[in-house]
């Protein structure tokens, strides 16, 4: 954080989400994601925006949330087709066919 790479510090805060997503600690993944959120937002990152805002709507999906997981999953895949990322844009469509 002192050397102002915040390209790292949005990278270690998704990777934080994806290590409490995985232990169950849902509410602390999702602080971590929202760091990187707004990170990512703050330096015009739409590629990361997007991965994240997916993560998220990944976690909001396995919740049961699913309004919330659409939402989140739908703005990811119109970032993703608009750039190219037709890899990441699968496997966030797979995800919304699943709701």
């Amino acid at each position: 954080e002192k050397i102002g790479d915040e390209h790292g510090m949005a990278k270690t805060f998704n990777n934080l989400g994806l290590v409490y997503k995985a232990k169950g600690e849902w509410d602390k993944a999702i602080e971590f994601y929202n760091n990187s959120l707004k990170i990512k937002e703050k330096i015009g990152d739409e590629h990361g925006m997007a991965r994240t805002k997916a993560n998220i709507g990944i976690l909001y999906k396995e919740q049961g949330k699913k309004d919330e997981a659409r939402r989140l999953l739908e703005e990811s895949l119109r970032t993703l087709e608009r750039i190219r990322d037709r890899p990441n844009a699968e496997i966030v469509r797979k995800h919304l066919e699943d709701l």
